[in-house]
């Protein structure tokens, strides 16, 4: 592929891995000298450090999962048929996740108010679970995205109805968390935050289960 028909498709992805880089060189000089690094499930500083190395963690992270989602296709032993469309979406979706957790942490770094992270936090991540369950439905069978068991791995038909039924789910229930978040207190939230994860996690897996353990003998494909 030619250098200019990759950057004319990629260029929106290849921009959200620049712009962390970008703003940590034009705000390096404003970052104090000791940093919050870590907050705790209360949205509390549970550890300080000098500003270096760990402000780059989550560009870099940015870095390894487009790589990762750019060379899915080639390495799945499955081939998914994923659209050019669909996974530049996905890519650039996954990216502007990264880049607003960063940029809020960021935002929570230079003014030294933690006060919001928690909430911020489960905010910027239960969006995140509503715009992966709005693609979930046309996910098509991989060993590396998706809701992997072996009952979807084995079967065409269960994956397509459990990641049909799980991006209901996601959708459904990100919308509720997200209603919930700026109503609820910070230690009952981390409980009902936590409950929601469970949910997402655990109904299309067990639907997938039921609809394995329900098939007929002999309807296995």
């Amino acid at each position: 592929m030619r250098i200019t028909e990759f950057l004319k498709r990629e260029w929106l992805p290849l921009l959200l891995l620049v712009l962390p880089f970008a703003a940590l060189a034009f705000l390096w000089d404003q970052f104090p000298e000791q940093i919050p690094m870590h907050f705790n499930a209360l949205g509390e500083v549970d550890r300080y450090g000098k500003k270096g190395f760990e402000l780059f963690l989550l560009p870099l992270t940015s870095v390894f999962v487009y790589a990762l989602l750019t060379g899915i296709v080639a390495i799945d032993p499955k081939k998914p048929q994923i659209s050019p469309g669909a996974m530049h979406a996905m890519k650039s979706g996954v990216l502007l996740f990264l880049n607003t957790l960063f940029a809020y942490i960021t935002w929570l770094q230079l003014n030294a108010n933690p006060a919001f992270a928690s909430k911020g936090i489960y905010a910027i991540t239960a969006l995140f679970f509503l715009f992966l369950g709005n693609y979930m439905g046309k996910m098509r069978p991989s060993y590396f995205m998706g809701i992997r068991t072996p009952w979807t791995l084995s079967s065409d038909e269960n994956w397509t109805r459990t990641h049909r039924l799980g991006g209901r789910v996601w959708v459904i229930g990100s919308v509720f968390m997200l209603l919930l978040i700026p109503f609820v207190p910070e230690i009952p939230l981390l409980v009902v935050f936590l409950t929601y994860v469970l949910v997402l996690v655990a109904v299309p897996i067990a639907y997938s289960g039921y609809l394995y353990f329900r098939q007929k003998p002999g309807e296995a494909e």
